[in-house]
Order: structure tokens, then sequence, then C-alpha cells
């Protein structure tokens, strides 16, 4: 699986939090449905996908504006072990303060994420699928994807540079119109 949709992340290069109501509602934090979108907002939406793709359900349906409250207090998520009893704690723990309801309370980088997930997987507790390995139990291929994964991370935490969106031209890190086409970004 792979996320090609970190549309909230574009629009908060700009601003520091979004003001419009965007996404597709199952996977948009509680803050998100009031245009309060901050970059926090994607690791919830990490998070459900992550739900999903170990329960095979999302956490809840598309919240009717009644929900919206129920939504704002979590009382809408069941936690991912619950559904599934192969998922163990430690992962489902992760996964539920990736969804936390309250932006303070949820991971603030997706690094932080990964690093507890993967301090799950050293306390031996593994998620089995019939397509996947035991995460639990070290193997030399899951060992390279981890540390090939956590060095992406490292290069994506360092400022990279920006190019134009049109002529695809770099781009000064705080022009926001390009100077060799002159399109705005």
């Amino acid at each position: 699986m792979k996320v090609a949709d970190f549309g909230t992340s574009r629009f908060l290069e700009l601003a520091a939090k979004g003001t419009t109501v965007i996404g597709s509602p199952p996977y948009m934090p509680p803050e998100q449905f009031q245009g309060k979108a901050v970059f926090a907002s994607d690791i919830y939406s990490l998070g459900v996908s992550m739900y999903q793709m170990l329960t095979g359900v999302l956490p809840y349906n598309t919240p009717l504006p009644k929900d919206l409250d129920k939504l704002m207090r979590g009382d809408l998520v069941t936690p991912p072990y619950v559904r599934n009893a192969r998922i163990p704690r430690a992962v489902s723990a992760v996964i539920m303060r990736a969804m936390a309801p309250n932006i303070a309370d949820r991971y603030q980088r997706a690094g932080d994420l990964l690093e507890d997930l993967l301090a799950a997987r050293k306390r031996g507790t593994g998620v089995r699928s019939s397509r996947m390995e035991d995460l639990g139990q070290p193997s030399s291929e899951n060992g390279d994807a981890l540390s090939d994964l956590q060095s992406r991370l490292k290069a994506r935490e360092t400022p990279q540079p920006r190019f134009c969106w049109h002529c695809r031209k770099p781009l000064h890190a705080r022009s926001d119109r390009c100077p060799f086409c002159g399109e705005a970004q």
C-alpha cells in the first residue's frame, strides 16, 4: 500500500493551519471537520490507514453531523486489537495514539510514530498476515526494509530543495513565485 494523497500537508506548507474542510471524511481528524487542520492531522489519517490495513475495516463510518461530538471525544473508535485479536496491544496503542482526537495527545511527527512501532517490534510483538512475515521476528529482509525506512525518514527531516510545479526549476525556500516562469507557487 502506498499513501499518495497528502493534500492537507501541501496546504500547510504555506500556512500554519488549514482553514478549509477538504479531505476524505473517514480519514479526516476531528479538527479538520472544523477547518483547523495542522500537520498532526496527517498523522491521524495515517493512523486510520494503519487501522484499516490491520483490521480490514475503517475505525468508524463517515460521521454524520450529529456524530461529530462523539468523534471529538473519541467515542466512535474501537481499539484495533478488539476487532482483530492477532494485533498486539502495543501496536494497537500506537494506532490509537495516532488517532487521538485531541491534537496534543497525538504524535506530532511521523518519526515518533515509527520509533514507537519499532519499540513494539523489539518487545517481541508482531503482526501476522498471510502475506507478511512475523514482524516480531527479526529477519534480514525486514531489518533492511526498516533501516531503509528510517534513513528515508531522517532524510525527509532535513530541508529539501523546492522546485517550481510548472517548470521544475529550483526555487528559493521562501519564494512564492518562480523567477524563471513566473508561476505562483
